[in-house]
């Protein structure tokens, strides 16, 4: 029953630390930003508005989805670094 509850304890622990640690990632020399945490929640997006004036929406849709493929690769990384760093061990989730 205690282990249960331990176990409980820890995967909260996780969730909260994985919240907190962000990733940010930029197309277009800075035009498109986006920031994510490591439980793979976008936290933010920002459009430079000066960077975008003469640039055509297929373009701006190009930098997008490359901004976020990048932030998805990168919260998954960060992911892993803390479940690693908190000793946490997806595969008995414990």
């Amino acid at each position: 029953m205690f282990e249960g509850i331990r176990q409980k304890g820890a995967q909260i622990k996780l969730a909260k630390d994985l919240a907190k640690e962000r990733v940010e990632v930029e197309a277009g020399d800075g035009a498109v930003k986006i920031e994510a945490n490591a439980a793979m929640q976008v936290t933010k997006v920002s459009l430079d508005e000066a960077k975008l004036k003469d640039v055509d929406n297929s373009q701006v849709e190009k930098w997008l989805e490359s901004a976020f493929n990048q932030v998805v690769r990168r919260s998954v990384e960060a992911m892993a670094d803390v479940a690693k760093a908190s000793g946490f061990d997806p595969g008995t989730g414990q």
